[in-house]
């Protein structure tokens, strides 16, 4: 089983030789990066007193750049130190029908890349998929351009410690379960492991599924449900060029459970990503109550008989599609209801309210937030500003000008005694008080407030 040959060794010490040579160009191109952060504050704190505000502008943007730059370089270094120890744990042998050539693909928690040449491909990567899914034989992989057939004609897995092989198994598409077993047990500590080698087909279509922006993933507890959510993270931030870490959130069940997870991206080569409780997200929002139930809070609730029977039917409906859709109902009602109360100027052009009204009601099947953007954009045109550096300005101003000035613990409980809710539920019953609001209404009310005041995305 254990079958460590001599091609093994060298290409190992190839590959590491590679990340070496990378590691030393990029940590000089850190150091560099870090050199001219120097200077250009050095600059700024001597001649700030002498400078306009167009040319301290121009400094700490340039400034700014330089860091940006200079992090991701140093994160680099940071992945090629850990490539360095295990550069990767698989390779497949597969020969294109497009050119017949075959080639050895080594996969990896990421690339290891010089210039055209390719030693490790990232997990993330279209034809990495063969190492999860693909029997030995004719397969096929999905790339940009298009579908790429051809033969498997080999797979094997390592276990790479210190930069060394500790283990060899050519393997077909499933890993037994001596091995995996084996995997697990190294990897038991207090926080959770990658499961990147040992990843099985029904995982890599969870993973890599591009079809489906909404998914469920079910399981008993232990059946892996957690780890691959986060691969799937991994893999989504590797796919789209717009995500990054710091426009991720994960929602724990606890700080404990955010600890246990901690070094699972890291470990596949991506940033740590915010992570939070449900209700800390929600206390950050919603500020009008002394105390927002925890779902823990709900279900013991529940389960010690502290509900009555109204409020457990409510409950159950406040999870329904049936709530949602009476929600949206009043949200839309509300939206259609707002109005420029007066006429709106800017940068010296007069805009008639009743021209922007006019324009607000014909938009009558859009949320409010897209009724904000089309405004915005009529206001740009007619006042000849570009819409891309105006818009957040101009959106800003909009805003203050036709949303409402109620708070969201008021527009909320006008729902909950709205004809909308009754109709829907049977029932008027508003907030009582601002002790307690429980776990179904803080979600409906935080839904409620980014539906009308607008989703956040500013992640610092």
């Amino acid at each position: 089983m254990n079958n460590v040959t001599v091609e093994d060794k060298k290409y190992l010490e190839k590959t590491r030789k590679a990340i070496e040579k990378l590691l030393s160009e990029k940590t000089i191109r850190a150091e560099d990066g870090l050199d001219q952060i120097h200077s250009i504050s050095k600059y700024f704190w001597e001649n700030k007193e002498n400078m306009d505000a167009i040319e301290t502008c121009q400094i700490l943007r340039e400034n700014e750049n330089v860091a940006n730059r200079t992090n991701e370089i140093i994160r680099d270094v940071r992945r090629l130190q850990k490539a360095l120890s295990s550069p990767y744990f698989g390779r497949i042998t597969f020969e294109s029908d497009l050119d017949k050539k075959k080639r050895d693909l080594y996969i990896g928690t990421k690339a290891v890349i010089d210039g055209e040449d390719f030693y490790v491909l990232d997990w993330r990567s279209p034809v990495a998929t063969m190492f999860f899914d693909s029997k030995l034989g004719d397969t096929s992989y999905v790339a940009p351009c298009g579908k790429v057939t051809g033969n498997l004609s080999a797979r094997k897995q390592y276990k790479i410690v210190d930069g060394k092989i500790k283990r060899a198994i050519e393997s077909g598409l499933y890993i037994n379960d001596d091995q995996l077993q084996e995997t697990l047990c190294e990897a038991s500590s207090n926080k959770m492991k990658n499961i990147v080698s040992t990843i099985q087909e029904e995982q890599n279509d969870i993973i890599r599924d591009v079809n489906n922006k909404i998914i469920i993933v079910q399981g008993g507890a232990g059946s892996g449900k957690t780890a691959v959510g986060l691969h799937r993270l991994a893999f989504l931030l590797y796919q789209d060029e717009k995500a990054t870490s710091q426009n991720m959130l994960i929602f724990s069940p606890n700080n404990m459970f955010s600890e246990y997870i901690s070094n699972v991206l890291p470990s596949l080569g991506e940033d740590s990503v915010m992570d939070t409780t449900f209700s800390d997200f929600a206390s950050s929002f919603i500020k009008d109550f002394d105390h927002l139930e925890t779902f823990s809070e709900l279900i013991s609730n529940y389960y010690n008989g502290n509900l009555t029977k109204e409020e457990v039917r409510l409950n159950k409906f406040k999870f329904s599609d049936e709530y949602k859709k009476a929600l949206d109902k009043y949200i839309l009602r509300i939206s259609n209801e707002v109005k420029f109360k007066d006429n709106l100027k800017v940068c010296g052009v007069t805009l008639s309210k009743d021209v922007l009204n006019r324009r607000l009601a014909s938009y009558t099947d859009m949320s409010l937030q897209d009724k904000i953007d089309e405004v915005t954009r009529l206001i740009c045109a007619a006042c000849r500003l570009d819409y891309k550096k105006e818009k957040e300005n101009i959106k800003k101003t909009v805003k203050r000008c036709i949303m409402p000035t109620v708070s969201s613990r008021r527009l909320y409980h006008e729902f909950l005694i709205s004809d909308e809710f009754e109709e829907a539920s049977g029932v008027r019953k508003g907030i009582r008080d601002n002790k307690t609001l429980s776990f179904p209404d803080s979600i409906g009310m935080l839904y409620m407030n980014f539906e009308l005041f607008g989703y956040p995305t500013d992640t610092t």
